[in-house]
């Protein structure tokens, strides 16, 4: 079993966005958003656990997020090409080729891991058995440093999928997290494997590493040993 996390913030305006999401053509889940999704600001200071991907830190930082994340559970046989989100969001006050107020759904991070992540220790297992070293780094002829290794769960990034909007005026997107989007759209991310496990967007040839942001932000909403 995997779990797709979506992390989103949501501005209506007068009608309700609704957003489907699918494993290939097979209905996941649908979320009729009824009220707007803010964002507020979180400190991400001492952990339950003393380690590096979450634990106690001399300067805390300040994150501003989402105040929801949507978790769904779709089962492995169903991961086998892509992962699509339908955004249905027609709503805005456009009169006489004029718009000053629309409804946008502002996506900051889409992400895919196995069930068993939600489980606390499962992270400590991981970190123990790669040791240190979540980042390694190897400099080039030219002076600047390379990532030697991915890291997982990777970050997905806006050149890995195809987004494509309804509206035949739209212009082409170069980039698709933190922008205000209004209109209804499709994302289409592809699936790829690696190591055994499924991966969104494109997978690059090396090892992989443990990523802290995830599970940063599963113990910011209390997600983690939930599935317990």
């Amino acid at each position: 079993m995997y779990v797709l996390g979506l992390l989103f913030d949501y501005h209506r305006y007068k009608r309700d966005a609704v957003i489907r999401v699918y494993a290939d053509d097979r209905l996941v889940d649908e979320l009729n958003l009824s009220d707007g999704i803010k964002l507020k600001t979180v400190l991400f200071g001492i952990a339950p656990v003393d380690r590096r991907a979450i634990g106690p830190r001399d300067h805390p930082s300040i994150k501003i997020v989402p105040e929801k994340l949507f978790l769904f559970e779709i089962d492995e046989k169903y991961l086998c090409n892509s992962i699509r989100i339908e955004v249905k969001n027609n709503d805005n006050n456009y009169n006489n080729g004029f718009m000053t107020k629309f409804s946008y759904v502002r996506f900051h991070k889409i992400f895919l891991i196995p069930d068993w992540l939600l489980q606390p220790d499962m992270w400590d297992r991981l970190e123990r058995f790669r040791g240190y070293n979540l980042c390694n780094f190897s400099q080039q002829l030219d002076g600047t440093w390379k990532k030697r290794y991915e890291l997982f769960p990777r970050k997905l990034q806006s050149d890995e999928f195809t987004f494509t909007s309804e509206s035949a005026e739209s212009e082409p997107w170069t980039e698709f997290f933190y922008f205000k989007q209004g209109g209804s759209y499709t994302v289409d991310i592809p699936l790829t494997r690696k190591h055994g496990l499924v991966l969104l967007g494109r997978p690059f040839p090396g090892k992989m590493h443990l990523h802290e942001d995830i599970e940063r932000i599963l113990w910011l909403y209390k997600v983690l040993n939930t599935s317990k």
